[in-house]
């Protein structure tokens, strides 16, 4: 039986391990959401960054 990889919940973009594991170590900080590593940034600590578009 075939697992089923999270996907982003803004973009729909499958996810890494990594991804994956970065959204389970901080569920509070993205608000219990499995997001890719660029709307991960959007949920960044400083509010002068949060959803900014990165270099």
């Amino acid at each position: 039986m075939d697992e089923e990889i999270p996907s982003c919940a803004l973009c729909g973009q499958p996810l890494t391990e990594e991804e994956i594991e970065q959204c389970e170590k901080q569920t509070e900080r993205f608000s219990n959401q499995y997001l890719c590593f660029a709307h991960q940034r959007r949920f960044c600590g400083c509010p002068g960054v949060r959803s900014q578009t990165l270099p």
